[in-house]
């Protein structure tokens, strides 16, 4: 797996969670454009996760399989992808 930073881990934030985007090479492309972009773009080639502090290392690392790109994002990031990637499947099974 490729990363955009060393992997996160729990000690990379004080409120007790580490937040993490996890991408394609293509969603994290538009995610380092803007924020924005990766929101208004149609790619549901993303995940976040909210782990709390004392969450064994290797239970975020399978988190992390299969995802191309991992870099930590903070926790209003995080609010605002999650509800984003929400809407867009929920968008995407009404249409079935």
């Amino acid at each position: 797996m490729l990363h955009s930073q060393p992997p996160p881990t729990i000690d990379m934030e004080n409120s007790g969670y580490i937040h993490i985007l996890l991408a394609s090479a293509e969603a994290m492309a538009l995610y380092r454009d803007s924020i924005n972009a990766l929101m208004a773009s149609e790619s549901c080639e993303f995940m976040v996760h909210r782990f709390k502090k004392g969450t064994p290392q290797d239970t975020i690392d399978k988190a992390m399989e299969g995802w191309q790109v991992s870099m930590s994002i903070d926790r209003e990031q995080y609010r605002l992808l999650h509800h984003n990637l929400c809407s867009k499947i929920r968008e995407r099974y009404s249409r079935v």
